[in-house]
């Protein structure tokens, strides 16, 4: 069995789902002015390596999440 393979729908799903009140919690509400200012969003970026979205394909023994390429592509 892969990395890949050890996560469940229902993990997945959880995953999604923490990912999904993240971006209406912390994104949503300053997207705008960072866009429209051209600020690197400095605060965001800290909390996506937080996350683990950074190394979310990376295999779990290295240090990453070891989520398959479908549900990376559901995250971004």
């Amino acid at each position: 069995m892969t990395e890949q393979e050890q996560w469940s729908a229902e993990d997945e799903q959880a995953l999604f789902d923490a990912i999904d009140r993240w971006v209406d919690e912390a994104v949503k509400p300053i997207a705008q002015h960072h866009d429209q200012a051209d600020e690197y969003p400095h605060e965001l970026v800290e909390q996506m390596k937080e996350l683990g979205l950074f190394g979310a394909t990376i295999g779990q023994q290295y240090g990453g999440l070891g989520l398959s390429a479908s549900a990376y592509a559901k995250i971004v």
